[in-house]
């Protein structure tokens, strides 16, 4: 079995759930911190996917709609353009047919394409099972308490968190998983330039962490009109900064200006040419286009 969670705890602690046993603890005295290693069993992932009513995928296919003549050549060139900028990752299953979900049950095992037991739930749904056992779990071995939140607020526990899949750099020329896919795609700064591969972060962290990640790319995408707006305003600053006449003044040396002191007793008389950097600076980000510019944010926040 893959393991599916860690604890760092300072004592040891056995976990019953029903009549399965998640945690074999051999009867050795541990001094300091020392680590735990949970995994479940077939038996009890398909009983808590039944009760948790995770959906999985199941036999039957569908055919999606296909496109032809004048979108079809569209969508192809449009696939095209975006090849540079598509994440490398293997699309597993033919891409025009689409497999129908349903909920996970013991009863109806045939309806779902079970290859092997071991992988049929991945990394995230296997961690959520383990995390839901936890959570309801009574602990009356040490103390009267409910889960594992409880058991971490009284020291119990450090820390509960789950494990990788592996490790993030490829050795040699074996075959990369998730998390090394995920590694190379996604996670560094040199794939800034290429779509999220949302299907992979949502099937490695679950589908809250993958729908936080598909807003925000789509978040992202929605402020590429706003920063070119931006930068078409700050260019229209620096074309027209020695054109403003507020700022020529302030810079002019002949005119003069004598200014107040900017406080009392300490602050002497000053000359207003001082000020000449940053009036022109602030005529930057500051002109008659900014109107525009905070129109254009109005109706880009609202729509």
């Amino acid at each position: 079995m893959v393991p599916t969670c860690w604890f760092l705890s300072p004592v040891l602690l056995v976990l019953n759930y029903g009549s399965y046993l998640l945690v074999p603890i051999p009867q050795v005295r541990v001094y300091g911190p020392s680590f735990t290693r949970l995994h479940v069993p077939w038996p009890v992932l398909s009983r808590e996917a039944e009760f948790l009513k995770i959906k999985v995928p199941t036999k039957k296919s569908y055919d999606l709609k296909q496109e032809h003549g004048f979108s079809a050549s569209l969508s192809e060139f449009w696939r095209k353009v975006n090849q540079p900028f598509q994440p490398n990752i293997p699309q597993p299953g033919h891409s025009t047919t689409k497999q129908l979900s349903h909920c996970f049950s013991r009863d109806k095992l045939h309806l779902f394409n079970i290859a092997s037991k071991d992988t049929f739930f991945d990394n995230a749904t296997r961690s959520r099972i383990v995390y839901e056992i936890l959570r309801r779990t009574p602990c009356t071995r040490t103390c009267q308490s409910m889960g594992i939140t409880t058991l971490i607020a009284k020291g119990v526990y450090d820390s509960a968190f789950p494990l990788h899949d592996g490790d993030y750099k490829v050795v040699g020329h074996s075959e990369r998983n998730d998390r090394q896919l995920l590694h190379d795609e996604w996670a560094r700064y040199g794939a800034f330039y290429k779509y999220q591969p949302v299907d992979l972060i949502r099937k490695y962290f679950g589908e809250k962490i993958g729908l936080y990640f598909a807003w925000l790319g789509v978040y992202t995408q929605l402020l590429i009109p706003a920063s070119l707006v931006g930068i078409i305003v700050f260019c229209y600053g620096c074309y027209t900064v020695d054109m403003d006449v507020p700022s020529l003044e302030m810079c002019d040396k002949q005119q003069n200006f004598t200014m107040c002191p900017l406080c009392d007793g300490v602050c002497d008389y000053w000359h207003l040419s001082t000020a000449c950097g940053t009036a022109r600076a602030s005529h930057l980000f500051d002109n008659p286009a900014t109107v525009f510019f905070a129109i254009f944010m109005s109706l880009w926040g609202m729509y």
